[in-house]
C-alpha cells in the first residue's frame, strides 16, 4: 500500500513536469518541424557542443602559457590581441560548456518526467550521472587555468572543500596561501588534467550510448549549423572576458560567477562545507537509486520460439536497445525446417518490453492457417494471440459508413477517448509492436481504414518505434505492409497525450476521405495534395523567424547567467586572517631507558636504548583580536598512530583596520600556560589576506 502511494506521488510529479515538456515540444514543433525540434535531440546536441568545446580548447592549448608568471598573459593575449580568432576561440570554449550543461540537464529532465530511467534503461541513466560530475569537473579545473581573481577563488575554495573531508591528513589549501607557493610544476598538472578529463568524458559518453540500436551522437545539420552560428554570434556580441590576474595576497571579492558551473560556491558561503558535501552526495546518491525508486515489478521479456524463428534478422536490426542478437542452433533447440539457420536470443537484461521484435518478425501474421497463431518472437504478457483477439473484437463492435480501427500505444494519446460507433482502438505496448499485416487483415475484415497513432514524430518512448512504422508501410522496411493495401486507406498522425484536438481532427479527415473514396476517380485522387498556396510562403517565413527568435532566447540564456548576477564573497573593506601551519606536538609520553635485565631478555639486533611512544601531543592554538577570543581549538595529531603534526588551516574574516592581537599555543598536553605566544599590534588593509605561520627552527609565529 505504502508501496502504490509512493508511485502514484513519482507518478503526479512526472505527469507534471511532462506536460510541461509536451507544451514545450508543440511550440518547438511549429518553429522548427519534428526533424528539427532542439527538445528531440538534446542527447546529441551535448554531444555537438562536446566537440565545439574540444576544438576549440585544441586551438586555445597551443597560445597557452603554463607558467604562473604567463598563463594569464597568455590568455590576455588570446582574448585582446588576437580577439578575431584567440578571443572567438576563448568565448566558444566557454560558452559551448555552459550549451552542454544545459542540454544535459535538460537531457536528464526530459529522461525523468518521461519516465524513460526504469528497467533494463537504467544503464544509460546511471552511465549519464559520472558524465555529469566529470562535465562540472573539466569546468572548474577550466577556470583555475585562467588564473584571474575567479580562478584563485575556485581553487582555493575548492580546495577548502576537499579538505573538510576526514580523510584529507594535510590540508590542501594551504597549497595556495602565498603566491610563492604557485608553481609551473602545479599549472602543467592543472592542464594534464583539463585534457585527460575529457577523453574520460568521451569514452563515459560512447558507453551511455552503448546499449542503443542506432544511437545518435550528431544532430541535424541544420540544427548544428543554427546552434554553431548563434554561439559564434554570442562570441562577437559578449566576449568571454578575464577579470583581474590572481593576487593570493589579495580577497577576491565581487565575482562575476558562471552560474551554469559556478553556482556551488556561493553555497559555501551561505551554508557550511559539510552542508554542501551532504548536497552533493545526497543528490548523487538519488540520482543514482532513482531506477529502482520505489521498486517496480518488471514486466515479461521476449520469449523466442525456436519453431517459428528463421533467423532472418529483422528483429535483431529493428531492437531499439541491442536486446536481441543471432547463434548458432544447438541440436535441443529443434526448429523442424529451420534447425540449420540461427536463432534469435534474447539478453533479457536489455529488453525494455516494448513488443517492437514482434512487429518485426516475418511470421507475425493474422493470415496463418493455425489453432494458435504463434511467432517467432512475441512478448508473452501481449503475444500475438492476443493482438488478433482484440483485433477480432475492435472489429465486430465497428458500424456505420466509414469503419475506422485505431492501432496506438499505451504511452501516447489515450485511447480510450477515441471509441465510438464508428471507431474501434486496439491499444500496443508500442506501435512499432504492430505486424504491418495486421493492416491487411483488418481492411479484409470489416474495417474501412486502419488509423495508426502513437507518441509525437521524434519522441517515441521506445525511441524507434513510430520511425519503423513509417518504414514499413512507406516499403522501405522490412516486413512491408502488402501493396495491395490501398495507402489512402491507412491513415497515421503521432500524437501525445495533449494533442487531443489534433489527432480528432487528423481522424475525422481521415474518415471523411474513406467516405469520398468511392466518388473519387484518379483526377480527384491527385488532387488531394493541394499545390502550396500563397500563403506557404508566409508561413516558412514565419517559422525562420520563430528559429532566429529561439536561437535569441538561447544565447541570451547562456550570455546572461555565464556571467550574471555577480556575486559578492566579500565585501571590499574586509580583510582576512589565515592561520595554516603544521606543527608537531611534543611526544605524550617521556622515552623510558630499558634496564639491563630487559635488554638481556631481547634479540641482539632489537637492543635498543631507549623505549619511546609514538603517539604525540595535540597542539592547543588560541587567538584574540582585541581582547576577544575569535580562535580556539585542540588539534589531533594526525596519522593512525597520532604521531604525526596537527595540520591547521582556519579562516577568520575581520574588517579592515588595526587590532591588537594575541596568539597562544601549547604543544604538549602537560604544559599549563602557552609554550609559544605572540602579542603586538596589526594592521588589515581593505581585501588583505593575512598568512600566520609557525616556525619550528626560530619557535615563533610569522606573519605574511
Amino acid at each position: 500500500m505504502q508501496n502504490q502511494e509512493s508511485l502514484d506521488l513519482l507518478k503526479l510529479f512526472q505527469d507534471t513536469g511532462h506536460r510541461a515538456f509536451l507544451f514545450a515540444d508543440r511550440l518547438a514543433n511549429a518553429i522548427f518541424g519534428t526533424r528539427w525540434n532542439p527538445l528531440y535531440h538534446l542527447g546529441t546536441m551535448a554531444f555537438f557542443f562536446f566537440y565545439i568545446v574540444l576544438g576549440s580548447g585544441i586551438y586555445i592549448y597551443i597560445f597557452y602559457d603554463t607558467s604562473v608568471v604567463d598563463a594569464y598573459k597568455s590568455v590576455e593575449y588570446l582574448t585582446h590581441d588576437q580577439w578575431y580568432l584567440g578571443g572567438v576561440m576563448r568565448s566558444l570554449h566557454r560558452y559551448a560548456s555552459d550549451a552542454m550543461i544545459i542540454t544535459m540537464t535538460l537531457h536528464l529532465l526530459r529522461g525523468f518526467f518521461s519516465n524513460r530511467y526504469r528497467g533494463a534503461r537504467w544503464y544509460s541513466w546511471t552511465t549519464g550521472i559520472p558524465m555529469l560530475w566529470l562535465v562540472f569537473a573539466i569546468g572548474i579545473v577550466g577556470y583555475w587555468l585562467v588564473w584571474d581573481k575567479m580562478g584563485q577563488l575556485i581553487a582555493v575554495r575548492t580546495s577548502e572543500w576537499i579538505d573538510w573531508l576526514p580523510i584529507i591528513a594535510e590540508p590542501t589549501a594551504r597549497n595556495f596561501l602565498t603566491n610563492t607557493s604557485i608553481t609551473d610544476l602545479f599549472f602543467r598538472l592543472l592542464v594534464v588534467t583539463h585534457i585527460g578529463l575529457p577523453l574520460m568524458l568521451l569514452g563515459v559518453m560512447l558507453l551511455h550510448v552503448n546499449r542503443l540500436n542506432y544511437a545518435k551522437i550528431n544532430p541535424p545539420a541544420g540544427l548544428a549549423i543554427g546552434a554553431s552560428l548563434a554561439l559564434l554570434a554570442l562570441s562577437l556580441i559578449k566576449p568571454a572576458l578575464s577579470h583581474e590576474a590572481a593576487d593570493l595576497s589579495t580577497l577576491p571579492t565581487q565575482i562575476n560567477l558562471d552560474w551554469f558551473y559556478l553556482f556551488i560556491y556561493p553555497l559555501m558561503d551561505l551554508w557550511s562545507m559539510g552542508g554542501v558535501w551532504a548536497l552533493v552526495a545526497a543528490g548523487t546518491l538519488l540520482l543514482v537509486l532513482l531506477p529502482w525508486m520505489p521498486p517496480k515489478p518488471r514486466e515479461p521479456v521476449a520469449v523466442v520460439y525456436p519453431d517459428d524463428c528463421s533467423g532472418c534478422n529483422l528483429c535483431v536490426e529493428d531492437c531499439p536497445y541491442e536486446a536481441i542478437r543471432l547463434r548458432g542452433r544447438s541440436g535441443s533447440e529443434g526448429g523442424g525446417r529451420y534447425q540449420h539457420l540461427p536463432i534469435a536470443v534474447v539478453e533479457e537484461n536489455k529488453c525494455v518490453s516494448c513488443g517492437i521484435c514482434t512487429g518485426s518478425c516475418p511470421s507475425s501474421t493474422p493470415f496463418r492457417h493455425a489453432d494458435k497463431l504463434q511467432t517467432g518472437i512475441d512478448m508473452p504478457h501481449k503475444n500475438i494471440q492476443s493482438l488478433h483477439a482484440a483485433t477480432r473484437e475492435g472489429l465486430d463492435k465497428l458500424s456505420g459508413k466509414a469503419k475506422i480501427l485505431v492501432y496506438g500505444c499505451d504511452h501516447g494519446f489515450d485511447l480510450r477517448k477515441l471509441m465510438g460507433p464508428e471507431i474501434a482502438v486496439v491499444s500496443l505496448p508500442c506501435t512499432g509492436a504492430l505486424p504491418p499485416s495486421f493492416i491487411a487483415y483488418a481492411l479484409r475484415n470489416g474495417a474501412d481504414g486502419v488509423f495508426l497513432t502513437g507518441c509525437r514524430s521524434g519522441d517515441c518512448f521506445h525511441r524507434l518505434g513510430n520511425d519503423w512504422v513509417d518504414q514499413r508501410v512507406t516499403y522501405q522496411r522490412k516486413p512491408y505492409l502488402k501493396r495491395s493495401v490501398p495507402s489512402e486507406r491507412v491513415g497515421r498522425y503521432w500524437a501525445a497525450e495533449s494533442d487531443h484536438k489534433q489527432l480528432v481532427s487528423a481522424i475525422e479527415s481521415f474518415r471523411q476521405s474513406l467516405q469520398d473514396l468511392p466518388h473519387a476517380t484518379a483526377e480527384d485522387e491527385t488532387q488531394q495534395q493541394p499545390p502550396a498556396k500563397p500563403g506557404d510562403q508566409g508561413m516558412k517565413a514565419s517559422r525562420y523567424l520563430g528559429q532566429a527568435f529561439w536561437y535569441l532566447l538561447f544565447i541570451a540564456l547562456i550570455g546572461y547567467f555565464a556571467t550574471s548576477p555577480s556575486y559578492t564573497f566579500m565585501q571590499p573593506d574586509q580583510a582576512l586572517i589565515k592561520l595554516a601551519f603544521n606543527h608537531s606536538g611534543k611526544l605524550k609520553q617521556p622515552c623510558r631507558e630499558f634496564t639491563a635485565e630487559e635488554l638481556a631478555s631481547k634479540p641482539k639486533h632489537m637492543r635498543i636504548k631507549f623505549d619511546c611512544p609514538r603517539e604525540r601531543s595535540p597542539v592547543y592554538v588560541v587567538m584574540e583580536v582585541d581582547g576577544k577570543r575569535v580562535f580556539e581549538k585542540t588539534i589531533a595529531p594526525s596519522g593512525l598512530s597520532k604521531d604525526l603534526p596537527s595540520p591547521l588551516y582556519e579562516r577568520i574574516p575581520l574588517p579592515a583596520g588595526e587590532y591588537r592581537l594575541h596568539l597562544g599555543m601549547r604543544d604538549h598536553v602537560d604544559t599549563k600556560g602557552f609554550d609559544y605566544e605572540f602579542e603586538g599590534p596589526i594592521m588589515l588593509k581593505p581585501s588583505q589576506i593575512l598568512v600566520i605561520g609557525f616556525d619550528p627552527d626560530r619557535k615563533e609565529f610569522t606573519f605574511e
